[in-house]
Parts: structure tokens; C-alpha cells; sequence
């Protein structure tokens, strides 16, 4: 609408000062219109680079965001990466905009477009973004000035990439290279402490506490790519720690009392066999005895009926 008013004042302006032959009316229709022409120019001056007529729309917007590691890892993983044709000061952010999506999404700044990550706490993972824009102030602002259609342009817009501290983690690109080769080869793992950690998240993972698990393989994620550890992996490690320092010398009691054990039942089963050796000797003996007093008797016996025999033949 402005500018129909800006080609028909102008015309007006034009036609006063050229066409009108009363001096009076040519220099008060002339300056009439003239004045009408600048302060249209001026107005879509103002609205074009100051707004006018118009006022600022914040729009934000929260969406749920995926780790890129899908569930093969149960922490997040949000990555980030840098392009040749931004430089290496811009980074690019990679996400998955669903759990099970083949690919992933990546958020590029530009001029009107800023990227940053904050840590939050909880187990899930958000983009914000937040976008400002102009709308007209009212019905009337928006009949003169809507040209350009200046109330659909978004004049800057903040994304913001918030993701869970102790259960996710922001790797570079080189970092989720180096961390995919261990996830391959898991035999090549060498540091305790990590090994340690993956343990215990497995075991956490089976039982079904998955944040829990998340927090634990964090912790380990992050000595195995040399990234500083936070205080809450420290608590999480030194707890651990000392789990398996317990669970070792339970293990080693029960391994001395099960040797203990052992020995006492096999003591009482030598003793057992030395006291049958004992009875089965007694009872031997015993029979020994018997037998001899067996003999003894039929000794006597038969010295008894010689004896009595030969004294019958000499009478």
C-alpha cells in the first residue's frame, strides 16, 4: 500500500507544480503533496530499516533430540564437527531427530544463526531454538507497510543444544572415529579402571537401570578418549572401586573359608578312617584273642584226653 501511495503522491506532486496555473493553489496543492511524497518515503524509510509500525516476536521452540550412537551405547552421544568453508571456529552439531532414524540431522550457523550446547540435568536430551522476528503492531501498520513481507523474515535465531551432564557426552568427530574403533575392539582395552566401569555398566545395563548405566559408561568413555573427568565420575569410580575391592575380599574369605572347610572334612575323614583303622584293629584282636583261647581250650581238651587215654592202657 505505501508504495501506491508513494507513485500516486508523486503523480499529484507532480501534476500541482506542472499543471496548475492559479500561483495559489499550484504552490498549495504542490507543497501538499510534496510533503505527503517525503513523509511516505520517510515512513517506508524507517519501516524498512527501524520497524516502524512493527514489533518483536521471541518464538522459542523445544524438540527432543537422539543420540547419533542409537542404542548401541547407552550414553548419548551428541557430535560435532567443523567445515573447511566455515572455519574452524563454527562447528556444525549432529543429532538424530528420532530414536530409530537412518540418518542423522545436522545444524549449521550462519549469519543469521548461532549454535551453542549447555548441560542440564535429567536423562533426555532437548534443541531449543529460539528465533526472533517482527509482526505489525496492528491492522493498519500491516495494510501500508507489507511490503517485502518483512513479518515472515527471521532476523536472527539461537539454537541450543542441552544435553543431560552426566549421561551424555559431546564428542568431536575425531573422538566418535577413535571411540568406534574401541567400541569394535574391545579385547584391546588395556586400563583397569575402564574396564572396571564397562563392567559395571554392563551389569547395571542387564539389571535395568539404564541411567545408571549411562552414567557409569560415561565415566568410562571418558578415560579411554582422555577427556577430563567430571566430579561425578570421580564419586561414581572411587565407588566402585571400592565394590570391587569388597567383592574381592568376600571372595577371597570365602575362598579360605571353603579351604578351611576342606581341610576340616578332611580331618574328620582321616580321622574318621583312623578311628574304623582303631575299631577294625580292636576288633581283630579281639578276634585274635578268641581264637587263641579257642585253640587253648581245644589244646587243653586234647591234652586231657590223651592223658586219660594213656591212663586207661596202664592200669
Amino acid at each position: 500500500m505505501i508504495i501506491v501511495l508513494v507513485a500516486l503522491l508523486a503523480i499529484l506532486a507532480f501534476v500541482s507544480w506542472m499543471l496548475i496555473k492559479n500561483r495559489l493553489l499550484r504552490w498549495f496543492f504542490g507543497l501538499l503533496f510534496s510533503l505527503g511524497l517525503f513523509a511516505s518515503l520517510f515512513l517506508m524509510t524507517l519501516n524498512m530499516n527501524q520497524h516502524f509500525g512493527m514489533q518483536r516476536k521471541i518464538t522459542i521452540r523445544k524438540t527432543q533430540i537422539y543420540s547419533v550412537a542409537d542404542n548401541k551405547l547407552a550414553t548419548g552421544i551428541l557430535a560435532t564437527a567443523t567445515s573447511k568453508k566455515l572455519g574452524n571456529d563454527l562447528v556444525i552439531y549432529v543429532y538424530k531427530t528420532k530414536p530409530a532414524a537412518a540418518k542423522t540431522t545436522s545444524a549449521v550457523p550462519s549469519m543469521a544463526t548461532d549454535l551453542s550446547m549447555t548441560q542440564i540435568s535429567g536423562n533426555k536430551a532437548y534443541k531449543l531454538v529460539r528465533t526472533v522476528s517482527w509482526q505489525y503492531t496492528n491492522h493498519l501498520s500491516k495494510l501500508f507497510f507489507s511490503v517485502g513481507k518483512l513479518d515472515k523474515k527471521i532476523t536472527s535465531k539461537h539454537i541450543s543444544f542441552q544435553i543431560p551432564n552426566d549421561q551424555w557426552l559431546q564428542l568431536t568427530s575425531q573422538q566418535l572415529v577413535k571411540l568406534q574403533q574401541i567400541i569394535a575392539h574391545p579385547e584391546n582395552i588395556k586400563n583397569k579402571g575402564a574396564l572396571r566401569l564397562l563392567a559395571a555398566a554392563q551389569t547395571a545395563e542387564k539389571s535395568g537401570q539404564k541411567e545408571q548405566a549411562a552414567k557409569i559408561q560415561s565415566a568410562a568413555i571418558r578415560i579411554l578418549l582422555s577427556i577430563t573427568a567430571t566430579p561425578n565420575d570421580k564419586k561414581i569410580n572411587d565407588k566402585i572401586t571400592a565394590s570391587s575391592k569388597a567383592a574381592s575380599i568376600a571372595a577371597a574369605k570365602s575362598q579360605v573359608a571353603a579351604a578351611s572347610s576342606a581341610e576340616s572334612a578332611a580331618q574328620a575323614a582321616a580321622d574318621s578312617e583312623s578311628a574304623a583303622a582303631v575299631q577294625a584293629a580292636n576288633e581283630a584282636a579281639n578276634q585274635s584273642a578268641a581264637a587263641s583261647s579257642s585253640a587253648a581250650t581245644v589244646s587243653s581238651a586234647t591234652d586231657s584226653s590223651a592223658s586219660s587215654s594213656q591212663g586207661a592202657k596202664n592200669p
